[in-house]
């Protein structure tokens, strides 16, 4: 059997949209919301401010949804009620480590977080 050049290139077209595909899932569990593309999650239209955007967001799907910024997803609560209920959890009262954060901070101490348990 002759694999041709086309052959291949489709192949690989194939291959990568279903790697694109499986990359930018969306995990089960989550809020309804925008999940974008992956790595370059859902962008922002031009003229608009992301705090304009995220309002916009909670008209469309109410008080708690997902977006999906860059490569970093993002719940959103806009209601002091599930705001003091997430945070009662105690799952959800830690912080995530960023390697930026931790390396710019980890020298001089003054700002700094710590893991709750």
């Amino acid at each position: 059997v002759r694999i041709t050049m086309l052959t291949e290139a489709l192949l690989g077209v194939l291959l990568l949209v279903l790697l694109v595909t499986f990359i930018n899932r969306k995990p089960k569990g989550l809020p309804p919301g925008e999940w974008g593309w992956p790595v370059i999650g859902a962008w922002v239209p031009p003229g608009v401010t992301m705090d304009a955007h995220a309002w916009k967001l909670k008209q469309k799907y109410g008080d708690i949804f997902t977006w999906r910024v860059g490569s970093r997803t993002i719940v959103f609560l806009n209601n002091i009620s599930l705001i003091k209920e997430a945070f009662s959890n105690p799952e959800l009262q830690d912080r995530p480590d960023f390697y930026t954060f931790d390396s710019f901070t980890s020298f001089k101490k003054i700002v700094r977080h710590y893991r709750l348990g």
